[in-house]
């Protein structure tokens, strides 16, 4: 009978053993325990301060399988008193250490928006967000997870040179 109960404790052992290391790897490809399901639409709100002018909202983190060459939509609303532009720029892939890597491709066009840069009007009651659209790139070849700061630049005309920054929220990525 010692055999037996021994036998059961070796294999329930290599049960647990393999559990672990099974979490374990999964962690060290995936860069997390659990991939989430995509995130691949956020809004955005943009609203008046008296001293800063038109700002924007913070938007909720995006996530997407960069693999999969998906649409990525920002929700706008213009609660600012004229209309505005927006656009995203500056994609850098975070360091461990915290600090940003050089700008990256991380959608087409590049920046969004898609449609190209346009005026978005102040809402109105019961109008609908406008939608600013980016088709997500594969940028690694790798299953890691990569996180990306980008920066919302925001302008009363569609001249880039007249628009400043507002934003600068994270997207997550995953090759897989």
């Amino acid at each position: 009978m010692a055999n037996g109960a021994s036998f059961g404790k070796g294999v329930a052992t290599g049960v647990v053993v393999g559990a672990a290391a099974a979490v374990v790897i999964g962690y060290l490809v995936s860069g997390s325990f659990i991939v989430p399901p995509e995130r691949l639409t956020t809004a955005i709100v943009l609203t008046q301060d008296p001293t800063l002018g038109c700002i924007a909202s913070d938007p909720d983190a995006l996530w997407g399988r960069s693999n999969a060459r998906k649409p990525v939509t920002w929700n706008i609303t213009n609660n600012c008193n004229a209309p505005q532009a927006i656009q995203f720029r500056n994609f850098q892939e975070k360091n461990p250490n915290g600090t940003l890597g050089a700008p990256v491709t991380l959608f087409d066009p590049t920046p969004p928006p898609n449609p190209p840069l346009q005026l978005i009007p102040v809402a109105t009651a019961g109008s609908a967000p406008v939608p600013v659209t980016g088709t997500l790139q594969h940028v690694h070849g790798n299953i890691l997870r990569h996180i990306y700061k980008y920066e919302i630049w925001i302008g009363p005309t569609v001249d880039p040179t007249q628009m400043q920054k507002v934003r600068d929220p994270d997207i997550e990525t995953w090759d897989q």
